[in-house]
């Protein structure tokens, strides 16, 4: 599975790992991030969660290889976001512990869908944070419209809320000093 769980001491490490495809995420590893986070839920050793991408980027969003069988007309596109992706994403958001988005690289709808879920939001300088555009409109997991709305006091996620923009980088002064 392309969802890799580990443990040091009572930090919890995700890494989504999808080689050659930006970690996209397909409907298994969407089934396999619920079920992690509904363990994790019920470990009461582990008190931190971090959940991060392999080779250099968080998540490209969901594998659209597979768009074609999973998300073909608006029935199936509501049923992908809401129960598949909705699962995963309500599955993180109601882990008792912290959860660390550690976000390098390429952090894309889904992958962003993610990222807001968690408690904590950490992008290296070079991040590229993208709300991905569809070019027809597609139903988006209530859980993600109510954590963008939960979440507004952030200010990653008040500017995507804001700005035409569809792709934001961190602001100079919001960036690290190497």
């Amino acid at each position: 599975m392309p969802i890799h769980l580990a443990s040091v001491g009572h930090v919890a490490a995700v890494t989504l790992d999808s080689p050659g495809k930006l970690n996209a995420i397909n409907v298994a590893m969407w089934r396999e991030i619920a079920k992690i986070f509904a363990v994790l839920a019920k470990d009461p050793a582990v008190r931190c969660v971090v959940v991060r991408g392999a080779g250099g980027n968080f998540a490209a969003g969901a594998d659209i290889a597979e768009f074609a069988t999973v998300r073909f007309d608006q029935t199936s596109g509501r049923h992908f976001h809401l129960e598949i992706i909705g699962a995963a994403i309500e599955a993180i958001r109601n882990v008792p512990q912290t959860v660390i988005a550690a976000i390098e690289g390429y952090c894309i709808g889904g992958g962003l869908e993610i990222a807001v879920a968690c408690d904590l939001r950490i992008a290296t300088a070079d991040a590229h944070i993208i709300v991905a555009r569809a070019q027809r409109p597609l139903v988006r997991a209530a859980t993600n419209r109510r954590a963008c709305s939960d979440h507004t006091d952030v200010p990653i996620v008040r500017r995507l809320q804001r700005s035409p923009r569809s792709r934001l980088r961190p602001r100079r002064s919001q960036r690290t000093a190497p």
